[in-house]
């Protein structure tokens, strides 16, 4: 048979919640919502009145979101300073400004996930192995690309 000690422990949780059913409707509680909070908990969209009509909105002026930055030696004062003609010269022109920058490298992205190793240069994604402008890429690490061509090998760090 039970021990005195295991009947008391049997017994025990269905005393106390018998003694919280008898005792709760005598405890007092406050509300634990506020007016405004009870007010948007009986909310429905049947409350919503319908728009059956709009009237047409037309704007008159409009400003611009981007603002032109104004140069003081331009002579027509305003961002850029050069004309067009000499920011991006026509075919066959001569003039020294034509001549083509050299393109940098860039690196905007390395993923390096177990053997799935792959890189984004000059905005294409390329993998070990490819080439990419005429380069191979030998090797990608989780923050440099092996770039060789065949005059020489470079290091590209991701920026």
């Amino acid at each position: 048979m039970v021990d005195k000690k295991t009947g008391i422990l049997i017994a025990l949780p269905f005393i106390a919640i018998a003694a919280a059913v008898l005792l709760l409707p005598y405890a007092k509680f406050e509300p634990s919502v506020s007016g405004s909070e009870r007010q948007l908990a009986g909310f429905t969209t049947g409350n919503i009145p319908s728009i059956s009509k709009r009237e047409p909105f037309t704007a008159s002026a409009l400003d611009s979101p981007i603002k032109i930055a104004v140069v003081q030696n331009s002579p027509n004062k305003t961002f850029p300073g050069e004309s067009l003609s000499q920011l991006a010269p026509p075919p066959g022109t001569t003039h020294a400004q034509a001549a083509p920058l050299p393109k940098a490298d860039v690196v905007s992205l390395i993923v390096v996930n177990n053997d799935n190793k792959m890189a984004i240069i000059n905005g294409k994604v390329v993998r070990e192995g490819e080439k990419s402008d005429g380069r191979l890429v030998v090797k990608i690490e989780k923050n440099r690309v092996l770039l060789k061509d065949k005059t020489e090998s470079k290091w590209l760090k991701i920026e």
